[in-house]
């Protein structure tokens, strides 16, 4: 919202339109920090939803899969083979993503 602000200010003291473009960069590459943070946090989020509640189908749903949700909570979550493996996968997805985004910060 600042940024917004700024740009707007730069336009009406009549700045370059370089100048209001190199602000809109600035402004676009934070945005894209912001998405990759929340990329990451819906990730853990997942893993810790699937570890703990993950054999009621709480990972499912949260991912919007109502379908395997449902499933998953009627089988007490394939009797609890399939919530290990959805555990250990989204641990892993989870530590990927974790250093993915460390490496390109």
């Amino acid at each position: 919202m600042v940024i917004i602000s700024i740009i707007y200010i730069a336009i009406a003291v009549g700045f370059e339109p370089v100048t209001v473009q190199v602000l809109l960069l600035a402004k676009n590459q934070m945005c894209s920090q912001e998405v990759q943070m929340d990329k990451k946090l819906v990730a853990h989020i997942i893993m810790f939803l699937s570890w703990l509640l993950g054999f009621l189908g709480a990972d499912r749903f949260y991912q919007g899969q109502v379908g395997l949700g449902v499933l998953k909570l009627i089988t007490c979550g394939g009797a609890l083979i399939w919530w290990l493996i959805d555990a250990a996968y989204y641990t892993y997805k989870a530590g990927e993503m974790a250093k993915t985004t460390s490496i390109s910060a």
